[in-house]
């Protein structure tokens, strides 16, 4: 279904997907899965297949457009959006349109829609996304940790902008949830576009490693880091001992590109290979279901 979202005197309509046994009398989880740059929330849904684990699990999710239409940048791009990530310039370093639509407020006013029209577990409101898309669900988690109960990037994880000062470190800054953040991602070590290390665009700068470390420190792990092959191409880095009883995982693909674990059709031209040794949209229900540390301000929301 489409549901109408109003925000910031406009309405946006945002794609729902709605497992076959939604029952209006019983919360379900809320998904946001936010698309990549300059593409949309359709054809995200296409290519990550998540409507088939929500089916098999039980939930809703929102595959919302992001504020900045790629017709309103001097590129020469495919029609489509960008997310307004705070603070960053778009791809190629162009600047955020002045007056573009404020993202997270909107991601915000989303929530509320969709519980509105639906029955929703608003303790249970979760975000992941794929580059930009994945990028934003990061921002979502550094500044509504009140309302965002974890978050899954996919080759888009960031703890906070890159510092102006060195790019190599996140601004702490600019990240600074009022609770621990269960943070599980995604990445392959191949990625040309958001590289595993330093570099890339401005938006980018600094690597995947420091993100996570960066996030051990906000949900003040005590325990090291532990490393755990998985598979022949995955491995996994954990994070315990958090404050709240949360946890940090990283799911590194050695030949992964800039694609969605287990899903070919992730794959665009030029985005390198995609790991299909694991399911990232699995693993991430698998983490989510289990956090034990969703935000206090909540409860369940029912349609009316």
């Amino acid at each position: 279904m489409t549901v109408p979202v109003a925000s910031q005197g406009k309405t946006y309509p945002v794609l729902v997907h709605i497992p076959p046994r939604y029952d209006a009398r019983q919360p379900l989880a809320l998904l946001f899965n936010l698309h990549g740059s300059t593409q949309s929330g359709a054809r995200h849904e296409a290519s990550t297949g998540t409507d088939q684990t929500a089916d098999a699990h039980g939930f809703l999710v929102a595959y919302p457009d992001g504020g900045v239409p790629t017709t309103a940048v001097p590129l020469p791009l495919p029609a489509g959006y960008f997310w307004n990530v705070p603070g960053v310039p778009l791809v190629g370093g162009v600047p955020v349109p002045p007056g573009s639509r404020n993202d997270v407020r909107f991601i915000g006013d989303a929530i509320g829609a969709i519980a509105h029209h639906l029955c929703v577990d608003t303790t249970r409101v979760y975000a992941t996304g794929a580059s930009g898309g994945g990028r934003m669900a990061s921002v979502l988690a550094c500044a509504m940790s009140n309302r965002i109960a974890a978050v899954a990037p996919v080759m888009g994880v960031r703890a906070g902008n890159p510092d102006p000062h060195d790019n190599t470190r996140p601004d702490p800054a600019t990240c600074a949830p009022t609770r621990p953040m269960p943070v599980v991602a995604f990445h392959g070590e191949k990625d040309t576009v958001d590289p595993y290390g330093n570099g890339g665009e401005a938006y980018w700068g600094y690597s995947v490693q420091t993100a996570m470390a960066r996030w051990a420190q906000i949900d003040g792990c005590r325990d090291p880091r532990v490393s755990i092959r998985i598979t022949a191409t995955v491995t996994l880095d954990r994070w315990s001992g958090c404050l709240g009883g949360v946890e940090l995982r990283l799911y590194r693909s050695s030949i992964g590109g800039h694609t969605w674990p287990g899903r070919q059709e992730s794959a665009f031209p030029g985005t390198g290979a995609v790991d299909m040794s694991i399911s990232a949209n699995e693993v991430m229900w698998s983490f989510m279901k289990d956090d034990r540390s969703p935000p206090a301000a909540a409860g369940a929301t029912r349609s009316p």
